[in-house]
């Protein structure tokens, strides 16, 4: 995308018509684009290179200030030296959003300790027998054979429910016997026979007119539609997820749907559920179970193409935090955002996957100029993101968090703002009543003020790990 001053000195991305192009060729030639584009005589004086013959891509460089973009009805480019296969040649497999999983049951006393049950929408009956929808089949004949509790998720309050069974063994919530249908909330027990089973709920956003919105104590996330025609950002938590280590209080996970590609909500939606859901069937330390679960959430988008050839081409971006009382485990794959801010400056944690990266690095070594790097075409072209094929750059790092900081993740909707915005709002919202819903709030209704023609959709979720203990 090219580039340009403004009249007020800053710089920012000339929109052009994107379109949807997969290159096979990931690394073709940068020296063969420069011979065609590079100017035969010097740059007149108030163009940008004359007086920064050195300037960068801020978006794809600089871990302080995103760049302003102004992105119209966009479409993701990829760079990636595999291509999908043909319809004929992947193998039947079943949707997995057919029956996507809403929370877990973990046994964490008993028979079965260590094992990980998935709840699904509607009544969840739990039992021994293979009638039953939850399967406690490890030797606890305490556990009736079946129905001996159900436990349903109720949509229109978001709410969960459990209940007794039918059996003469009773339930336990708490260690208070259940009678009567009762709330359960996530990371209560639940006792029968035994066995002892921690229930794990799926966070879910909830609707506040324009913005969707899921919060905690010390945690919150937001997003709006902007511009564009539907939501292709999708978002979840785990509270108080289980780890070897222990000592976690949330995980926190963002997608963004490529643009322009089939089924962005889709692919979004997947790759959240099914890396939340893949975390919780790993029990190893914290850096390989995240990537586990983001291969997981990459076999998911596979067999989602595997079950409808409609959606062949879809996939998303992802970017997970797992937070600890003083430092955070992380994992992003494409262009998505993971920002602390402390002390007044905001620092990107994590790369991003687009071909900005190889084409200043070309430009480092004087394979080609910094003109052609910076006005490449494919330039905020990903090469890495999560669709069913291999992924070619999966980071993960962790850093120390203090009390005081804001951790963000996002997607590229919030580009819109500039570096000082941001940083002002986290710090002006760091001491309220409820900061973290405050500053995610605050930071869209900021993106909407700015009315872009071609808003994208904006997501964050702001965490403050001072909550948590953090030093």
């Amino acid at each position: 995308m090219p580039i340009r001053r403004r009249g007020d000195g800053e710089i920012v991305e000339e929109p052009t018509e994107p379109q949807t192009r997969v290159l096979s060729e990931g690394a073709k030639s940068a020296k063969a684009d420069e011979a065609a584009t590079e100017p035969a005589s010097t740059p007149p004086a108030d163009s940008l290179f004359a007086d920064a013959p050195a300037a960068r891509d801020e978006r794809a460089e600089s871990p302080t200030k995103p760049i302003n973009r102004e992105d119209r009805e966009g479409k993701t480019r990829i760079l990636s030296p595999h291509r999908p296969p043909a319809a004929e040649d992947r193998p039947a497999a079943k949707d997995p959003m057919a029956d996507p999983p809403v929370g877990w049951l973990v046994v964490v006393r008993g028979p079965g300790k260590g094992n990980v049950l998935t709840l699904g929408n509607g009544m969840n009956a739990i039992g021994r027998g293979r009638s039953s929808r939850v399967r406690l089949d490890f030797g606890d004949g305490n556990v009736s054979r079946a129905n001996h509790a159900r436990i349903a998720y109720e949509p229109r309050e978001r709410r969960w429910l459990l209940s007794h069974g039918d059996g003469a063994n009773l339930t336990y919530l708490n260690g208070e016997v259940v009678m009567a249908p009762v709330e359960v909330a996530s990371g209560a027990e639940i006792q029968l026979g035994e066995t002892t089973l921690r229930f794990q709920a799926f966070a879910r956003r909830s609707s506040t007119g324009r913005m969707s919105m899921i919060e905690g104590r010390d945690f919150a996330g937001a997003a709006i539609v902007g511009k564009r025609k539907r939501q292709e950002d999708d978002w979840g938590v785990h509270v108080d997820p289980p780890t070897v280590e222990g000592g976690a209080h949330l995980l926190a996970v963002l997608a963004d749907g490529m643009g322009g590609a089939p089924a962005g909500d889709r692919a979004s939606n997947t790759v959240v559920t099914a890396f939340l859901n893949g975390y919780m069937r790993h029990a190893e330390p914290a850096r390989r179970r995240l990537e586990l679960a983001a291969w997981g959430a990459n076999d998911a988008v596979a067999d989602a193409v595997a079950a409808d050839d409609a959606l062949n081409g879809m996939g998303a971006t992802l970017v997970a935090a797992l937070c600890f009382g003083g430092r955070v485990e992380w994992l992003s794959v494409g262009d998505s955002y993971l920002y602390l801010c402390r002390d007044a400056q905001l620092t990107r944690i994590n790369p991003l996957h687009t071909y900005a990266a190889t084409l200043d690095a070309m430009a480092d070594r004087g394979e080609i100029s910094r003109q052609t790097a910076l006005a490449h075409p494919d330039r905020p072209a990903l090469t890495s993101v999560v669709m069913g094929w291999s992924m070619e750059q999966v980071a993960q790092g962790d850093v120390a968090l203090q009390r005081g900081d804001v951790l963000l993740l996002a997607s590229d909707g919030l580009d819109t703002l500039a570096y000082d915005e941001i940083v002002a709002l986290c710090e002006e919202g760091a001491g309220g009543d409820t900061p973290a819903r405050w500053i995610a709030d605050a930071l869209l209704s900021r993106v909407d003020r700015h009315a872009r023609p071609y808003q994208d959709n904006a997501t964050v979720i702001v965490v403050l790990p001072g909550d948590y203990g953090a030093g």
